[in-house]
Protein backbone atom coordinates (compact mmCIF):
# COMPACT_ATOMS: atom_id res chain seq x y z
CA UNK A 1 0.00 0.00 0.00
CA UNK A 2 2.71 2.40 0.85
CA UNK A 3 4.11 1.88 -2.61
CA UNK A 4 1.02 2.35 -4.21
CA UNK A 5 0.22 5.71 -2.45
CA UNK A 6 4.05 6.96 -3.34
CA UNK A 7 3.43 6.13 -7.36
CA UNK A 8 0.35 8.06 -7.16
CA UNK A 9 1.97 10.90 -5.35
CA UNK A 10 4.83 10.92 -7.82
CA UNK A 11 2.39 10.72 -10.39
CA UNK A 12 0.53 13.44 -9.21
CA UNK A 13 3.60 15.36 -9.07
CA UNK A 14 4.14 14.89 -12.49
CA UNK A 15 0.96 16.14 -14.03
CA UNK A 16 1.11 19.04 -11.55
CA UNK A 17 4.65 20.42 -12.74
CA UNK A 18 3.74 19.29 -16.58
CA UNK A 19 0.22 21.32 -16.61
CA UNK A 20 2.55 24.53 -14.83
CA UNK A 21 4.42 24.55 -17.91
CA UNK A 22 1.98 24.48 -20.43
CA UNK A 23 -0.89 26.53 -18.78
CA UNK A 24 2.17 29.30 -17.71
CA UNK A 25 1.66 31.54 -20.39
CA UNK A 26 0.25 35.18 -20.80
CA UNK A 27 -2.47 35.64 -23.23
CA UNK A 28 0.11 37.48 -25.34
CA UNK A 29 2.01 34.47 -24.90
CA UNK A 30 -0.48 32.54 -25.63
CA UNK A 31 -1.34 33.95 -29.04
CA UNK A 32 1.89 33.67 -30.36
CA UNK A 33 2.63 30.55 -29.88
CA UNK A 34 -1.03 30.06 -31.73
CA UNK A 35 0.83 31.88 -35.20
CA UNK A 36 3.90 29.93 -34.64
CA UNK A 37 2.06 26.30 -34.43
CA UNK A 38 -0.41 27.61 -37.39
CA UNK A 39 2.99 28.68 -39.53
CA UNK A 40 4.21 24.84 -38.74
CA UNK A 41 0.70 23.46 -39.24
CA UNK A 42 0.32 24.81 -42.41
CA UNK A 43 3.58 24.21 -43.34
CA UNK A 44 3.40 20.29 -42.89
CA UNK A 45 -0.01 20.11 -43.89
CA UNK A 46 0.90 21.63 -47.28
CA UNK A 47 -1.90 24.27 -47.05
CA UNK A 48 -0.55 27.35 -48.02
CA UNK A 49 -3.43 29.48 -47.44
CA UNK A 50 -3.18 28.88 -43.27
CA UNK A 51 0.92 29.03 -43.51
CA UNK A 52 0.62 31.94 -45.18
CA UNK A 53 -1.78 33.85 -43.13
CA UNK A 54 1.02 33.69 -40.25
CA UNK A 55 3.56 35.55 -42.18
CA UNK A 56 3.20 39.46 -42.48
CA UNK A 57 3.49 39.40 -46.18
CA UNK A 58 5.87 42.47 -46.79
CA UNK A 59 9.52 42.84 -48.45
CA UNK A 60 10.66 43.20 -44.59
CA UNK A 61 10.36 39.25 -44.50
CA UNK A 62 13.34 37.04 -43.58
CA UNK A 63 13.44 33.53 -43.23
CA UNK A 64 16.74 31.57 -42.37
CA UNK A 65 17.41 28.46 -42.14
CA UNK A 66 20.81 26.45 -41.03
CA UNK A 67 21.74 23.01 -40.28
CA UNK A 68 25.48 21.67 -40.16
CA UNK A 69 25.49 20.97 -43.53
CA UNK A 70 22.87 23.81 -45.31
CA UNK A 71 22.20 26.99 -44.84
CA UNK A 72 19.45 29.36 -46.75
CA UNK A 73 18.41 33.50 -47.00
CA UNK A 74 15.17 33.71 -47.92
CA UNK A 75 14.27 37.89 -48.21
CA UNK A 76 10.73 39.37 -48.84
CA UNK A 77 7.49 37.69 -49.24
CA UNK A 78 7.29 36.85 -52.91
CA UNK A 79 10.93 35.32 -52.65
CA UNK A 80 9.40 33.19 -49.42
CA UNK A 81 6.06 32.31 -50.90
CA UNK A 82 7.54 30.87 -53.85
CA UNK A 83 10.37 29.11 -52.63
CA UNK A 84 7.13 27.38 -49.97
CA UNK A 85 5.05 26.69 -53.19
CA UNK A 86 8.08 25.26 -54.91
CA UNK A 87 8.45 23.01 -51.80
CA UNK A 88 4.81 21.79 -51.84
CA UNK A 89 5.29 21.32 -55.43
CA UNK A 90 8.00 18.95 -55.06
CA UNK A 91 7.54 17.73 -52.26
CA UNK A 92 3.62 17.21 -51.57
CA UNK A 93 3.65 14.70 -49.00
CA UNK A 94 2.08 15.57 -45.64
CA UNK A 95 4.42 14.95 -42.66
CA UNK A 96 2.63 13.77 -39.92
CA UNK A 97 4.81 13.27 -37.32
CA UNK A 98 4.31 15.01 -34.02
CA UNK A 99 5.64 18.37 -32.68
CA UNK A 100 6.33 19.17 -29.41
CA UNK A 101 8.03 22.34 -28.27
CA UNK A 102 9.60 23.18 -24.81
CA UNK A 103 11.82 25.66 -23.37
CA UNK A 104 10.08 28.55 -24.34
CA UNK A 105 11.54 32.26 -24.09
CA UNK A 106 9.78 35.58 -24.94
CA UNK A 107 11.17 38.75 -25.09
CA UNK A 108 7.96 41.50 -26.28
CA UNK A 109 7.61 45.14 -26.21
CA UNK A 110 4.36 47.02 -27.65
CA UNK A 111 4.21 45.44 -31.44
CA UNK A 112 7.64 43.26 -31.73
CA UNK A 113 8.37 40.10 -29.51
CA UNK A 114 11.48 37.64 -29.95
CA UNK A 115 10.51 34.20 -29.23
CA UNK A 116 13.15 31.06 -28.51
CA UNK A 117 11.92 27.42 -27.69
CA UNK A 118 13.14 23.72 -28.65
CA UNK A 119 11.08 21.87 -30.98
CA UNK A 120 11.02 18.41 -31.28
CA UNK A 121 9.71 16.77 -34.41
CA UNK A 122 11.11 14.37 -37.31
CA UNK A 123 14.44 16.58 -35.94
CA UNK A 124 15.42 18.60 -32.21
CA UNK A 125 15.96 21.93 -33.31
CA UNK A 126 16.34 25.05 -31.61
CA UNK A 127 14.26 27.56 -33.36
CA UNK A 128 13.60 31.88 -32.97
CA UNK A 129 11.11 33.92 -34.27
CA UNK A 130 10.38 37.71 -35.01
CA UNK A 131 6.86 38.74 -34.86
CA UNK A 132 5.46 41.77 -35.21
CA UNK A 133 1.59 42.66 -34.22
CA UNK A 134 -0.21 43.89 -36.69
CA UNK A 135 -3.93 44.96 -37.06
CA UNK A 136 -4.08 43.02 -33.27
CA UNK A 137 -2.59 39.53 -35.25
CA UNK A 138 0.98 38.49 -34.36
CA UNK A 139 2.39 37.87 -37.90
CA UNK A 140 5.76 36.66 -38.41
Amino acid sequence: MKKLSMLIFLLSCTTFLFAQETNNFTKTEQAIIKTIEQETDGFWERDFDKWSSAWSQTSAVLWSGTTSEYHQELNGWKELSDFVKKSFTDYPSVNTSPVKRINWKFQINKNMAWVRFDQDSDVVSSEIRILEKKGGKWKL
